[in-house]
């Protein structure tokens, strides 16, 4: 009889579980991305902007005739400080500021948009090319993380709306 109450209580336990995570989803789940409607995204004219235009490419089917455009305006500030004493190490602040915006182009309105500011820092010697590559991954590291932000942003939007 002992036995029994167990696996009852076990069986309840399991059932309880079972029934409070019903309709449970991860948003970071991948297989979500093919719930995306068709978007067509629209070229970024910068060197940082066809890096995210990259990886967007990657993360996000682009669809030349889909009724829904990705437009991104792309901004990056890098600021220079000096940290040693006798100024031979300098800290770059790199600020990455995109505005993303998902138009309807069947009425020419904006269906959802929004802001991204990331930064990244990065302390180099001076030199004309240290300098430069470890701006050039911080960079690439920005493009990469934005995307994904995007691609986040845009599975949120369409799994709580009834847009399409």
């Amino acid at each position: 009889m002992q036995k029994n109450q167990q696996y009852a209580l076990i069986l309840l336990i399991v059932l309880c579980v079972l029934q409070s995570s019903c309709g449970f989803r991860s948003i970071y789940d991948t297989s979500h991305a093919e719930s995306l409607p068709d978007i067509h995204i629209m070229p970024i004219n910068s060197i940082n902007g066809s890096e995210l235009y990259r990886h967007l490419l990657d993360i996000i089917d682009n669809v030349e005739t889909a009724r829904l455009e990705l437009h991104i305006k792309l901004d990056y500030t890098i600021s220079n400080l000096a940290i040693a004493t006798d100024s031979t190490v300098m800290q770059q602040n790199i600020m990455q500021r995109l505005h993303y915006t998902l138009l309807d182009t069947n009425n020419n309105t904006n269906v959802t948009s929004g802001t991204i500011t990331s930064f990244g820092v990065c302390n180099t010697m001076f030199g004309p090319y240290t300098s430069y590559i470890e701006e050039r991954q911080i960079e690439l590291n920005l493009a990469r993380e934005a995307a994904g932000e995007i691609q986040s942003r845009l599975m949120m939007y369409f799994a709580n709306s009834h847009h399409m």
